[in-house]
């Protein structure tokens, strides 16, 4: 046993490591990764820069503290406790983000929890409900509300209700049926058939046309009934209407799927502006 600064630190352990980046010799504080690697760091700057350790108690202790975070998360977060230019994170991938993010949350790193909070937000695309997760165990309230529509679209009921505090799932449920309400609305959505294309050539491009319907050929009801199939599976398609209107197929010399997928889009996308932010129903 070695003492460091009063600190007894086993340094004969097997398979112990000692942070390149984080071995002072006056530190007065080591704690240890979940992966064996320790980090010397000082109590003062714990103090000034974060509101999750008793910095003053650690040291009375004397003993190497043992944290559940992996060694490369402790690494970029103890960076965030000293004077230093801090990372910007902006190489690093979700799974060093994620655990990242939680951590200076947990340890009230507060240098570090803003800029988690920004790149967790870069990652609203490919882990909607992963953040939407984050912010709302965290208190922020943006990131819940700029998630829940792509959660909408990606995760079932029961993979929410272990996500969100309890306390947020009858709003997750009205906000919800908020959404389900208008896939009745978008299936039901009147397309008249016209022998032709001429009388919908003539009225293209006017001003203030209704999105209650929309006029479209003979030839053109293989690809309405392709919408209404698209639509017909409930929420899920209304998150993904790219998916639900692009794959129209246009029949040769006829322009009317182009000009009535159009039309009906708008429909809904205009009732889906409609639904209120998720934190409205809180």
């Amino acid at each position: 046993m070695a003492a460091i600064e009063g600190i007894d630190v086993d340094t004969d352990a097997t398979e112990l490591c000692i942070s390149e980046t984080f071995n002072a010799p006056d530190a007065d504080i080591v704690f240890q990764s979940s992966d064996s690697h320790q980090f010397y760091v000082h109590g003062k700057n714990l103090e000034v820069t974060c509101g999750g350790f008793d910095a003053e108690e650690i040291v009375a202790r004397g003993e190497v503290s043992l944290l559940p975070e992996a060694a490369n998360i402790l690494s970029l977060l103890f960076q965030y406790i000293y004077p230093n230019r801090h990372p910007s994170l902006k190489n690093e991938n979700f799974e060093v983000i994620a655990p990242l993010a939680y951590a200076a949350e947990k340890y009230k790193v507060f240098a570090a929890m803003n800029i988690c909070h920004i790149r967790m937000l870069s990652f609203l695309s490919t882990h909607p409900l992963d953040v939407m997760k984050y912010g709302a165990h965290h208190g922020y309230p943006e990131i819940v509300d700029a998630a829940a529509p792509l959660v909408i679209g990606t995760a079932t009921l029961a993979e929410v209700a272990q996500s969100l505090p309890s306390q947020m799932m009858m709003a997750w449920i009205q906000y919800y049926q908020a959404w389900l309400d208008i896939v009745p609305l978008a299936l039901n959505y009147q397309v008249d058939e016209l022998d032709d294309c001429t009388t919908i050539a003539s009225s293209k491009g006017k001003k203030g046309k209704s999105y209650l319907s929309a006029k479209v050929c003979a030839y053109c009801g293989p690809q309405v009934m392709s919408i209404r199939k698209n639509l017909s599976k409930g929420v899920a398609s209304l998150a993904r209407l790219s998916f639900v209107f692009e794959h129209v197929v246009k029949p040769e010399m006829c322009w009317c799927p182009e000009y009535f997928s159009a039309q009906w889009r708008s429909f809904i996308e205009a009732e889906i502006n409609r639904i209120p932010k998720f934190n409205t129903f809180l």
